[in-house]
């Protein structure tokens, strides 16, 4: 990463200075340029000077607030979040479409902003995103053209909320932590563009909730000039995107206001009036608020759940509703976790199997109604291909975690492995693998060490793990981790169903398709009696209702804890598309998979200059050793002898954040190479 100094002055967090924010006029088009300068960064740096103590020190140019906590962030352009892209074939996501842009380089991204909605860009490696990289992006497109125009008065690229939680410390650290002390993850705090102080919770980090600025978001009750007596009640589109690195929905609500939500992603809907709206990691909506109370101040509550609402833990953050015709300020009412529990209508509801809605009308997805007719496509017929992903969380012994060999002894391959490895302590018990892990299919994701789409001549048969696991080499026992891959038909019509039979997790998975949206065309809860067996054959008896014209259309969806979801689309854009949870340390867990729609033959081919990468290998002779290190060739030598000491870990792992390995010939009792694994590229459920 570039560590710099240097104070970059954005056009503005949301991009209101841009050329590219513009009225949307049909036909009028524009190349719209963007420069990302990505650091590593401190938050409450030497630029906040005096911040909280004196707030416009909290708005000086370079100052990032992001909790109120000095830490390490990435960043762009040296703000949190990043710049808004704000603007009427390149998906950018690790080892498979692209290789990860290396510190001191630059890359280009060109595509044509051809689907309108709510979006939002970030990294896609490790916690990157968690820890800072991310920011909006929106494409407008003309009024005659919007669905949702006639429901409201203003979009303005202000009113774009941008919800993230937020750490004390970087992300990585806090969750691999958690994961080698088999312990509990907790969420920590919520930022709103960037503001919002933390709670303390009695975990040891500095109290800056009631300290620090709240993000405000202005409107009017009235309009300008003759507007003020022809139009009052001014309607105002917000945009709402979440994300979070741990399990944590939350509930928005605006205190004495309505929520109209007229669109989710990319899509419009058939508008719904509810008193607040649930969202979970990766999914975006456009709410419309009317100024129609009296003006003043109003809080915008913003209630976690999950992880960030369990034992003393109690996630919430709140950002202020000003009226322009007031003073700016604080409301008066008060701010406690429970003030943001609104009974009433709800959308999205989560967790719904387990907690109690009685006070409540919900709303699923599922229950909208699409009115994007332009995106709409006809799912209506018998699918050509159905696919059933099932979730769990699994535990494994440490002796079918193979795949941390690759970090000892290159030649036996590169996710898990035919040889098994056991750890004792000092009373010789076998240790239990961190976890649990959350899987699809009873499998993890793996990445490969090159982009499948853009290098696929190096595509071999046996890279992948497909849904038969028997004689896998990528797994060992019932632990699989591999680029896990499963094959579409091109102009095909698709079912997935997504089915979660978890017991040991209360969670609502949300799950995020790269290069489709699709239709939700089913949704529904079952309990603790939920299987596979029992949804496919409930599903291919016809016994699951299905809304299958005018479903709405999402690229996210969160799949109900002990429940199913059923997704419909049509395979029209040929490549290999990454389908994962959004939550990130579940996706670092391993939670994903890669749809390969189409074969390489109806794939695009990459520019002829695109950047490559992958492993490097030696190609020396096996008696050549002068190619080769000292303690690799005293390896080779006596290959047939070695083993794993079982006797060198003399403290419980569970408390250690290393483990350290020796290799060992059995024949002279002597160590060979000691090596030390920091960590094991997951994180924490």
């Amino acid at each position: 990463m570039t560590r710099c100094l240097d104070v970059v002055e954005a056009k503005g967090v949301w991009g209101k200075s841009h050329p590219c924010y513009r009225k949307c006029l049909p036909g009028l088009t524009s190349t719209c340029v963007y420069n990302f300068t990505i650091s590593e960064h401190g938050t409450m740096a030497l630029q906040c000077g005096d911040c909280p103590t004196n707030l416009t020190h909290c708005s000086n140019v370079g100052c990032i607030q992001a909790g109120g906590i000095i830490r390490v962030s990435s960043v762009v352009n040296q703000q949190i979040p990043g710049p808004g892209i704000q603007t009427p074939h390149m998906d950018g996501v690790p080892f498979l479409t692209q290789c990860p842009i290396q510190p001191h380089t630059d890359f280009t991204y060109k595509f044509v902003a051809d689907t309108p909605g709510t979006h939002m860009w970030h990294s896609h490696i490790g916690f990157e995103e968690s820890d800072g990289l991310f920011g909006p992006l929106v494409v407008r497109r003309p009024l005659t053209s919007d669905p949702s125009s006639p429901h409201y008065d203003y979009d303005l690229a202000e009113h774009y909320m941008i919800v993230w939680h937020w750490y004390s410390q970087p992300s990585s650290q806090h969750l691999t932590t958690a994961l080698h002390r088999n312990g509990s993850v907790y969420g920590a705090g919520l930022i709103i563009n960037g503001k919002g102080g933390l709670e303390n919770f009695g975990a040891g980090w500095k109290e800056t909730y009631s300290k620090m600025p709240r993000e405000t978001f202005t409107i009017s009750k009235v309009g300008a000039g003759i507007l003020r007596i022809l139009r009052k009640g001014k309607r105002y589109r917000f945009r709402l995107a979440f994300n979070s690195a741990v399990y944590c929905p939350v509930q928005m609500s605006i205190d004495q206001h309505k929520l109209t939500v007229i669109a989710s992603e990319s899509a419009s809907f058939q508008p719904v009036e509810v008193s607040s709206l649930m969202i979970n990691g990766g999914e975006r909506y456009d709410v419309v608020v009317k100024g129609d109370q009296i003006p003043g101040n109003y809080w915008i509550r913003f209630r976690a759940l999950g992880d960030c609402y369990k034992d003393h833990i109690k996630v919430h953050q709140e950002a202020v509703l000003h009226y322009q015709e007031t003073e700016e300020g604080l409301p008066l009412a008060g701010t406690a976790y429970e003030d943001g529990r609104v009974t009433g209508k709800v959308l999205n509801p989560m967790q719904v199997s387990v907690t109690n809605y009685t006070e409540d009308s919900i709303i699923l997805v599922s229950d909208l109604n699409n009115t994007d007719f332009n995106q709409e496509v006809d799912v209506s017929g018998e699918p050509d291909h159905v696919e059933y992903l099932y979730f769990d969380f699994n535990s494994f012994d440490l002796s079918c975690v193979c795949g941390i060999v690759k970090a000892l002894w290159g030649t036996v391959g590169r996710y898990a492995h035919k040889m098994y490895i056991r750890y004792r302590n000092v009373t010789g018990d076998n240790l239990v693998a961190p976890g649990p892990y959350p899987q699809i299919n009873n499998k993890l994701f793996g990445y490969p060490s090159f982009p499948l789409l853009t290098q696929r001549e190096h595509v071999t048969p046996d890279l992948f793990c497909r849904s038969n696991t028997t004689g896998s080499p990528h797994c060992s026992d019932k632990y699989c981790k591999c680029p896990y891959v499963i094959d579409l038909p091109l102009d095909s019509l698709v079912e997935i169903v997504l089915i979660d039979i978890s017991i040991i997790r209360d969670q609502d998975h949300p799950f995020h398709l790269h290069g489709y949206s699709f239709h939700v065309v089913a949704m529904g809860t079952v309990g603790e009696n939920v299987t596979l067996d029992y949804i496919r054959d409930l599903n291919e008896k016809g016994k699951i209702p299905k809304k299958l014209n005018n479903a709405p259309i999402k690229d996210t969806v969160s799949v109900p804890t002990r429940g199913y979801a059923i997704l419909r689309f049509v395979t029209s854009n040929p490549g290999y598309w990454f389908f994962h949870c959004h939550i990130s340390n579940h996706v670092e867990m391993g939670m994903a998979l890669v749809m390969k729609v189409g074969d390489h033959e109806d794939m695009l081919e990459e520019p002829e200059d695109f950047p490559t990468c992958g492993s490097w290998q030696r190609k020396a002779d096996s008696g050549d050793e002068k190619q080769l290190e000292p303690s690799v060739r005293d390896v080779n030598k006596q290959s047939s002898n070695l083993m794993l000491a079982n006797d060198v870990i003399t403290k419980d792992i569970s408390y250690l954040p290393s483990l350290q390995l020796d290799l060992y010939n059995e024949g002279t009792k002597k160590i060979l190479r000691t090596i030390y694994i920091n960590h094991f590229h997951e994180k924490s459920s």
